[in-house]
């Protein structure tokens, strides 16, 4: 599902709580039962770092999801995108990812380096506003 209308051209992403603020107010607007499933979004980004387009790519079960390169970089490949942010929620309201977090961050990485669409992030929230980000934490 694509989300758009309100965020585009008129957010600028300059650090991880940029995302993090319009993340959690979607999340927050959700309904409780889809707010207690784990989603993935990307927050698609002009060359500006404005935010082109917000897409909801999974909304999956309370304790994760399967994620494909494919469908992560679909839309932003469609829409022109130069760059994403990748943002997922933890329902349960841990912020630590878990190797699976890890792992999937740096499949989506190399697929963008591929695709041609800079990952420069990858973000977990929760509904309470904790958020983690995976590639200021990565080992170098």
């Amino acid at each position: 599902m694509l989300i758009t209308s309100e965020f585009q051209g008129t957010v600028t992403v300059k650090n991880s709580l940029d995302v993090v603020k319009v993340m959690v107010d979607i999340l927050q607007s959700m309904n409780q039962a889809d707010r207690n499933k784990e989603c993935v979004w990307t927050v698609l980004l002009d060359a500006r770092n404005n935010i082109r387009a917000i897409d909801l790519v999974y909304m999956g079960s309370v304790c994760g999801m399967p994620v494909k390169a494919s469908e992560i970089y679909r839309v932003a490949v469609t829409s022109g995108a130069v760059s994403m942010i990748l943002v997922h929620n933890h329902p349960a309201g841990s912020t630590e990812p878990s190797n699976e977090d890890i792992a999937m961050t740096r499949k989506i990485f190399r697929a963008g380096k591929l695709l041609g669409v800079r990952l420069i992030d990858s973000i977990i929230i929760t509904e309470s506003g904790g958020f983690y980000s995976i590639m200021d934490n990565l080992p170098k």
